[in-house]
């Protein structure tokens, strides 16, 4: 609304900001008032703005329609997954709501983080081509939302009503979209069982990882530290303590695992190879490392820890609990990571 003042007939330039996440920004109404682009401000205005000429009299009112903007992200690595804006929010597909008993956020410290069991990634619907075309061709467009064109499962091109990410609750989700650019859905179907495959796998060898860094997986672990950092080198989170600093996480499965691996950035550990620059306790046992392995070329190495049997690694655990250095009463082990001179070396898993 712009007022008016007593003497008939005003002119002025309006600079309106053009919102990033918009589209087709422009006037769709003007009452008692006549609104053009101003062509003799349009080089001399911060970008990001248009100038309005305004003329009118009275009391004008100035309608601006803008349309959210549909924008394609791909995964910095490269790898076929694509995410979708609708302007300024982050779209996201809703799937089931089973098997999430217990998951309630509640006033705890990051108990907004959803935890529980995934599902495989095969049964995903795959974007087919262009995803920008997915989004563009669909014949019935979600005014709330995003509708996208995609194959399920079975192989029929479904359309798929995707929400905005900060409205979901109650449900897992997701966020990216495998996306086959060159059209062969089923080569694309077949990776994603095979990553579940070896997922699938590696949990009957693994007893439990972590991912260091990264927020989802250290707040599953019950992560604390003192006079530590984390960061990423390009796609590579990390946490490291610094010079007398530590960090720690509750691993699960105390005394089932044979051996700690622990992948560190090459660079950061020292140049010798011959010692880790960290030192590591298991339920406050000093754990030596056995193996340090790297391949050329390879922006990380792992170190390999032996652990004692485990019923070496339950009567120490039990020997530690009663002394109060391990205040947890499940099967979980506190592995400690600690620097003493000096900065210690960038890990990225255990």
């Amino acid at each position: 609304h712009v007022p008016g003042t007593p003497g008939g007939l005003r002119e002025t330039t309006l600079f309106l900001r053009r919102p990033w996440w918009a589209e087709h920004y422009g006037v769709m109404e003007a009452t008692c008032a006549v609104c053009t682009l101003d062509p003799a401000r349009t080089n001399d205005i911060p970008e990001g703005y248009l100038p309005l000429r305004l003329r009118w009299n009275g009391v004008a009112e100035v309608v601006m329609r803008l349309r959210p903007r549909i924008t394609v992200e791909r995964m910095p690595d490269g790898s076929p997954w694509v995410s979708f804006m609708k302007g300024p929010k982050v779209m996201a597909l809703a799937s089931d709501s089973d098997d999430m008993d217990g998951e309630f956020a509640d006033a705890g410290r990051m108990r907004h983080l959803a935890t529980g069991p995934l599902r495989p990634l095969v049964s995903m619907p795959i974007i087919n081509g262009n995803p920008v075309k997915a989004c563009a061709q669909v014949s019935r467009p979600y005014v709330h939302g995003l509708t996208v064109a995609a194959t399920d499962v079975s192989g029929r091109t479904m359309l798929f009503d995707m929400h905005a990410f900060s409205s979901m609750h109650g449900c897992r989700y997701s966020v990216y979209l495998p996306v086959a650019d060159d059209g062969n859905v089923c080569a694309l179907r077949a990776q994603l069982a095979d990553i579940d495959a070896r997922q699938a796998a590696s949990e009957q060898t693994v007893v439990d990882t972590i991912a260091c860094g990264q927020q989802q997986s250290e707040v599953d672990h019950r992560y604390s530290g003192d006079n530590d950092m984390m960061g990423a080198d390009g796609t590579l989170h990390w946490r490291r303590a610094l010079a007398g600093g530590e960090f720690q996480y509750a691993m699960r499965g105390r005394g089932q695992a044979h051996r700690l691996e622990i992948e560190v950035i090459a660079d950061s550990a020292e140049s010798d190879g011959e010692n880790a620059a960290y030192e590591v306790t298991l339920d406050g046992l000093p754990l030596q490392r056995g193996e340090h392995r790297r391949i050329d070329g390879d922006p990380t190495a792992i170190d390999v820890y032996p652990l004692p049997d485990a019923i070496e690694t339950a009567e120490t655990a039990e020997n530690i609990e009663n002394t109060g250095e391990n205040d947890n009463a499940d099967d979980a082990a506190i592995v400690r990571i600690s620097a003493s001179a000096h900065d210690g070396a960038k890990i990225t898993a255990l």
